[in-house]
């Protein structure tokens, strides 16, 4: 059986519900699967302080260079990406940033694929930051404006870093 409210009590209890969600508000969350490049890219421009990026595979210059021309803004650069063949065959140039190559900790690959932005924003997905991600994979991306998550992988940035 349903029952259907008078149009007066909906709007009361909508207008309650939006006022709870404005008190306690949801960290903005998108998800996208295509041009994902344009997307990271817009994120990568409100960069003000600092960009960690762990990436198995870089191999779009594009990126590379958005990141080359953060960095001579001042903004804080910092990149590691997986030991192997496919980003010493095919990987960007990354000259002039501070880039650390890694194995996997358990014995298999390092598969992350994860940018910190200013430790409030966080991008992750399977996209990797490569040609093939950008125009022939069907990949996805989730950018998450939340400082909690984003504090998680700083942290997990730096256990990549540091091997813990």
């Amino acid at each position: 059986m349903f029952y259907t409210l008078p149009d007066h009590i909906f709007l009361q209890i909508f207008d309650k519900l939006l006022l709870r969600r404005h008190r306690f508000p949801s960290h903005n969350r998108s998800v996208s699967f295509l041009h994902i490049q344009d997307l990271i890219l817009a994120e990568l421009d409100k960069a003000q302080v600092s960009i960690s990026l762990a990436m198995a595979w870089f191999t779009n210059q594009v990126l590379a260079d958005k990141l080359k021309e953060k960095q001579e803004q001042g903004i804080k650069i910092d990149i590691i990406i997986y030991d192997d063949g496919v980003n010493k065959k095919n990987g960007v140039n990354l000259d002039g940033l501070e880039v650390l190559k890694v194995r996997g900790q358990r014995g298999g690959i390092m598969h992350n694929k994860f940018c910190v932005i200013d430790n409030q924003v966080v991008l992750q997905g399977s996209y990797n930051w490569s040609s093939n991600a950008e125009y022939k994979n069907d990949e996805t991306i989730q950018v998450s404006e939340d400082p909690k998550l984003a504090t998680k992988f700083s942290v997990e940035f730096r256990n990549l870093k540091h091997k813990k």
